[in-house]
């Protein structure tokens, strides 16, 4: 629960419309260097509190929608920042935040990332106590951080709390893995974090607060006081800092650097509550062993180092600027070759014995702190761009780090002291060189979700601008740009770097954000048009993010006016915004700039500003034109506007095209109704169903809280059920609200029922979008013992289950393949290639990503008198043969299905065994703990290619893409075994139905003796066979000729498990 004390609650005060917000808002502002960064008239001041209060609606947010205050720092320059999270209904909108920077009481710039039109929703079904279980169950780790005494003993001693412990927390936000910014985008879910020994991994989850399943999730492991003599690994002989606990006894803690600097033995072991301290009897540090003990005073004289920059250069007093002790562990399990952060501490390990040996270096060091200095500034999300940014900043000012406390060695490598090739494994002056990307979305780009969205690889691009923007540098990017970038010397770049840092970014960040804050960080430090203002942007244009700033560059920034409203007439003004990008020529009194507008593809108006006063670089200025625009016409227009000043030699930012506006008709009546929320297609649905809609205001003002409002539903051509509600806050134009109505539907009965529900809003004359209708509910019919699903009919098929594709799947039934007769169940995938969506084959967190590629197919069943469950099905899989053929293995993962029952998967994941396509094999499942209940079980999966969009499909290699067939779905009240899922992949028969000759075909993973036989329905067995079968597909040929007609069952005995498959006798 959120203490209000801590908070700044952000209300709204005035009533106006969000239309006049937003023209109001447009007064005060200068200019916008980007999407989400404005710069505010000097000549108009306002202030944080006003610029929230009375303009809120213009930033883009609703009366549901609140600011609360995270933090608020002044700086050295005499800014104040302040960092707000933003926080719908009461809950927070994960990734974000908004920045607003204040200088004499004056807002200056503001930036950030809000969200607009989320969609409140308080139907939170799962309980926090679920969340945090189907978190960790969701990680599956073998042990976790809690599950150690001496770690939880530990966490508590370094947060100095009692009550600190790493056993995980659930918190509901509104969560969109991609921070679209797109309110529909986003939902209700527990973050939860789930910090696991073994593995190590530190997982923030995020599991759907209704459904419970894992939306997503990320790994937060960021990878990577008396005076001594240390003879360290890598950076020779150095002072540091020890404690003395006796004249013979010394210790690697120092306590005079902020909260402390300590560094611990974790004897290549993984329990952080056993690491012991190095200690030396004479405090001459000379401990080079085989164990590599030397490489102890390199973290602890990287750690001091690391803190000594960071206050000297950037005034900032540890990572969290509030003096944290330093902790490092070295000697971290055995063989590992990596280093990390987790967030209260630094870990190194001895290396991997051949190519790395311990990775303790300096810049390393820094690199790691520096995660922790991130955490508390920006925070930026370790996934995708905003994680590449992450790493970066590290690699920045590891660097700076290591030039600052080892000049003599600095250079531009990342961990080129422990690779025993000395190249390390990044570079920051050639990217490419290591395989990384030195341009934006250029050569080595990682557009996969590999690494966390490439948060290691994409790096390279920020690297790259850093270090021309320290060093100076010249050459051609990928795109074909040529450039010449003047160095700044490093710490000038450093200094841009960190006040961007830590000023003006956020967690959901991108390339985009980090110009244009370190644009506004450059100006700050040096001026506007300053030197270091033209090189920042010219290094950005280097590396492919925007362009360079140049002279007789004009930009129009924005059309201020007409803007979407109500009643607009036949001449609104239409006003401009052009901002001089230049800097070292500036236009004099009496130049003129043509400017231009067309409104819905019409007349072009044509006209010249002559300017009264010079036109300074940085400056802005707005024009309104004499002619005026027709827009009195009810509905949408689109208005053009651009300038063409003969000497820009820029022209990307000199037009606005085709913005869209909307005349609206003046009104406060129009009250729809936008969606029927609940009840939706289920199993198992009751005869008191709860009915939910949404309710949107579609007037141009507001609608006062206290409105009564009727609302009304009727249930397949039933009873019409009308209800009254008041409203409960005041609604602004576009705003929604929502209605559970008291009555409930009986849906009890098994078939489609329709819902109609509609809005009677007495002063409404706007009466089309008042109603829905047709709001289909499927309650399939549940399946009994031994019913069985074979797709024959379409009608009684579609009645029994419920089908969900999304944008890059299909689910149907279909002929293509089938086990008998002529139609199964296929779930296949789309288009990875053209949709430009790539699925992720990494099996960690699997089934909580591609959910693009997901198909799901759900069966009810009822089993309330069974004591035992089962559920048979055939199954044949198929995967593209682009994968063997294109890329060199084949990727199994890219046709993967699971069974799931009431939320919980059932056995293992199935994939394809062979790259031919494997033929239908029969499959059990047992499912003993749902005996005596209602259930439902889906079948579920991610499939890459469709056969359609496969690259291979048709003549010569006639590949079928990825799929899924299934036939035969059987519940059963029998109980088999374990998941049939063993030895033997695959059993299946062939013909099926036989005249009395026929093949079993299976696939053994291994060289073993298996034992055939054949049984009739009665049980007895008629006949059997021992065989030596190779590791495989195996086909044994059988004759039942003398046999009468009927079904007769196949059993495949390898070891201790049974396979079985039936065949019927024509």
């Amino acid at each position: 629960m959120r203490k209000t004390n801590t908070l700044l609650i952000i209300a709204l005060f005035f009533g106006n419309s969000i239309f006049a917000q937003q023209n109001q808002l447009t007064d005060f502002i200068q200019s916008k260097k980007g999407e989400n960064f404005i710069t505010y008239k000097t000549s108009r001041p306002i202030t944080v509190d006003n610029l929230l209060k009375l303009y809120k609606q213009g930033l883009g947010l609703s009366t549901n929608d609140e600011l609360v205050t995270l933090k608020k720092e002044n700086d050295q320059l005499g800014f104040t920042h302040y960092r707000f999270q933003q926080y719908n209904s009461g809950v927070e909108v994960y990734g974000a935040q908004y920045l607003v920077h204040e200088k004499n009481q004056q807002v200056i710039s503001s930036n950030g990332k809000l969200v607009s039109g989320i969609v409140a929703n308080n139907s939170v079904v799962l309980t926090t106590k679920d969340a945090v279980e189907n978190a960790i169950a969701h990680v599956n780790a073998k042990k976790y951080m809690w599950e150690n005494a001496g770690a939880e003993q530990l966490i508590k001693k370094i947060k100095n709390d009692a009550n600190a412990t790493y056993y995980p927390k659930a918190k509901i936000v509104y969560f969109d893995n991609y921070f679209t910014q797109i309110g529909s985008n986003y939902q209700l879910a527990y973050q939860v974090e789930v910090y696991s020994e073994k593995p190590l991994a530190k997982q923030d989850v995020f599991v759907d607060a209704l459904t419970g399943k894992i939306i997503h999730a990320y790994n937060k492991i960021h990878t990577a006081e008396v005076t001594g003599t240390a003879i360290t690994k890598y950076t020779g002989t150095q002072s540091i800092q020890t404690d003395s606990l006796a004249s013979n006894s010394y210790r690697l803690r120092e306590y005079a650097r902020g909260g402390g600097i300590e560094t611990y033995n974790m004897l290549q072991g993984t329990d952080y509550g056993l690491a012991v301290d190095f200690t030396d009897s004479d405090n001459n540090w000379n401990n080079v062993n085989a164990q590599q003990d030397e490489a102890a005073t390199d973290a602890h004289w990287a750690s001091e180092m690391t803190y000594d920059y960071y206050l000297s250069k950037h005034g900032r007093n540890s990572y969290d600027n509030a003096g944290s002790i330093l902790l490092s562990y070295v000697h971290y399990d055995v063989n590992y070759a990596n280093a990390f952060w987790d967030g209260v501490r630094m870990t190194y390990g001895d290396g991997d014995g051949t190519t790395y040996t311990a990775l303790t270096s300096l810049d390393v060091g820094g690199h790691e702190i520096t995660h922790g200095v991130t955490e508390y500034t920006a925070n930026l999300v370790y996934q995708n761009e905003s994680g590449a940014l992450n790493e970066s900043f590290s690699d920045v000012f590891g660097a700076a780090i290591e030039f600052y406390a080892d000049s003599a060695n600095g250079d531009w490598l990342v961990g080129e002291d422990f690779d025993v090739n000395g190249t390390g494994f990044r570079s920051m002056s050639d990217p490419n060189s290591q395989g990384d990307p030195d341009t934006y979305l250029g050569v080595n780009w990682e557009f996969t979700a590999v690494d966390n969205g490439g948060v290691h690889t994409n790096s390279g691009v920020q690297n790259y601008w850093f270090y021309l923007l320290s060093d100076g540098g010249s050459g051609t990017n990928d795109n074909g740009d040529a450039y010449v970038v003047g160095g700044l010397g490093l710490d000038t770049a450093a200094a841009i770097a960190y006040r961007n840092l830590s000023v003006y970014l956020t967690q959901s960040s991108e390339y985009a954000d980090a110009r244009a804050g370190s644009l506004q960080a450059a100006e700050d430090l040096y001026g506007v048009c300053s030197n270091a203002v033209i090189e920042t942007s010219k290094a950005w244009a280097a590396v492919g993010v925007g362009f360079a700033i140049e002279d007789n560059d004009l930009a129009i920034l924005s059309v201020e006016s007409p803007t979407t409203g109500c009643g607009l007439t036949n001449a609104e003004t239409v006003t401009i915004k052009i901002r001089n990008n230049g800097c070292m020529i500036n236009l004099l009194p009496g130049d003129t700039i043509p400017v231009h507008f067309q409104v819905d593809g019409g007349a072009i108006v044509n006209e010249l500003i002559t300017l009264a006063s010079q036109f300074n670089g940085g400056d802005t200025i707005s024009y309104t034109f004499v002619a005026s625009a027709d827009l009195s016409t009810i509905g949408f227009h689109t208005v053009s506007s651009w300038v063409n000043y003969n000497f820009d030699a820029q022209p990307l930012n000199d037009s606005i095209i085709n913005l869209q506006i909307e005349n609206k008709i003046q009104q406060n009546v129009d009250v729809a109704l936008s969606k029927i929320v609940s009840p939706i297609s289920d199993c198992h649905l009751t005869g008191g169903e709860t009915v939910k809609v949404e309710i949107q205001f579609l007037g141009c003002d507001s609608l006062a809280a206290g409105t009564n409002i009727d609302v009304a539903y009727q249930l397949d051509g039933g009873a019409i059920v009308s209800e009254t509600f008041s409203l409960g806050n005041t609604l602004y134009a576009e705003d929604t609200t929502s209605y559970t109505f008291t009555n409930t539907v009986n849906l009890s009965a098994n078939g489609i029922h329709v819902l109609d529900a509609w809005t009677a809003f007495s002063i409404d004359n706007m009466n089309g979008n008042d109603t829905l209708i047709g709001h289909s509910i499927k309650h399939p019919y549940p399946l009994f013992h031994n019913d069985k699903v074979t797709f024959e009919s379409n009608v009684a098929v579609l009645d029994t289950m419920l089908l969900t594709e999304n944008v890059q799947s299909d689910v149907a039934v279909s002929n293509a393949s089938a086990a008998t007769g002529t139609y199964a169940l296929r779930m296949t995938g789309g288009d990875p290639i053209n949709s430009g969506i790539i699925p992720d084959t990494d099996t960690t967190n699997f089934w909580s990503k591609n959910l693009e590629f997901a198909a799901f197919a759900k069966f009810c069943v009822d089993a309330t008198s069974w004591s035992a469950a089962s559920l048979y099905f055939d199954l044949r899989q198929t995967s593209s043969k682009v994968y063997a053929l294109q890329l060199g293995q084949p990727v199994p993962e890219a046709s993967s299905l699971r069974i799931v029952a009431d939320g919980i998967q059932i056995g293992s994941t199935y994939n394809p065994i062979t790259e031919i396509g494997d033929p239908f094999v029969n499959k059990a499942v047992n499912l003993n703990a749902f005996a005596g209940t209602q259930f439902e079980v889906v079948f579920e999966t991610r499939m890459g290619f469709s056969e359609a969009a496969d690259p291979l499909s048709g003549f010569p290699f006639n590949s079928e893409g990825d799929n899924a067939y299934i036939d035969n779905i059987v519940f059963s009240q029998f109980a088999v075994g374990v998941e049939e899922h063993h030895n033997i992949e695959s059993l299946g028969v062939f013909p099926n139905p036989t005249n009395g000759v026929f093949s079993v075909q299976f696939i053994s993973n291994i060289n073993q003796n298996v034992q055939l036989e054949i049984y009739n329905v009665l049980g007895s067995l008629i006949g059997s066979e021992n065989k030596e079968v190779m590791k495989g597909i195996n086909n044994l040929d059988v004759t039942i000729s003398n046999q009468s007609k009927g079904v007769y069952l196949i059993k495949l005995i390898a070891g201790e498990s049974i396979y079985v498959n039936r065949i019927v006798k024509n």
